[in-house]
Order: C-alpha cells, then sequence, then structure tokens
C-alpha cells in the first residue's frame, strides 16, 4: 500500500509472445543462420519496485537516501518522442538541472 491508501500492483510479469518484437522490428539468427523472430516477456519486478520504494520513502521535500547507497543525488533522463519535441524536452531539463543546483 502507498501512503495515499492505494495499492501497487508489483513484481509482475508477461508473456508478450511475438508481438512487441514484431512491433520493434527485434530479430535474431538462429543456429542454423535464419532470421527468426523472438518470443519476449516483461518482468516489472525491478523497475516497479524502485518506484513503490520511492513513493513508499519520499514526501513533499522528494526522496533522500544516505550517500553510500546513491552517490548522485539526482540524474535527469530526457525523453524524447519525436524530433519537433526536442528543443523544449532539452530546455525543460535544463532548466530542471540549473534549479537543482541552487
Amino acid at each position: 500500500m502507498m501512503q495515499d491508501g492505494r495499492a501497487l500492483q508489483s513484481g509482475t510479469s508477461h508473456y508478450l509472445g511475438q508481438n512487441f518484437a514484431r512491433a520493434a522490428e527485434i530479430e535474431f539468427v538462429d543456429r542454423d543462420g535464419q532470421l527468426k523472430i523472438p518470443y519476449t516477456t516483461s518482468w516489472g519486478f525491478s523497475t516497479r519496485l524502485i518506484g513503490a520504494t520511492i513513493m513508499v520513502h519520499a514526501g513533499d521535500d522528494g526522496l533522500r537516501l544516505p550517500p553510500r547507497l546513491t552517490p548522485y543525488q539526482v540524474m535527469i533522463v530526457p525523453i524524447i518522442r519525436g524530433e519537433p519535441q526536442r528543443g523544449d524536452v532539452v530546455a525543460g531539463c535544463e532548466a530542471l538541472a540549473r534549479s537543482l543546483r541552487t
């Protein structure tokens, strides 16, 4: 249960068959030299539990972890979904970085 009383589904796994591999155009060459589409799975254990840790241990002032556990205080990862967004996303990340340095 999260602090707001909501439950977080975590530790999930999903069998995706070949659907994700087809959509992402993932292929491999098998032992016989034939090009194949892999069968894939999705595991939500690690990323969801990291999110749950942050939601449970963070507050209005953010998440504070000891330096031994987290040698880097902040990492900003711009997620760009298309070239037209690149400038705005990068500018937003830079502005956030500036504000965190003060």
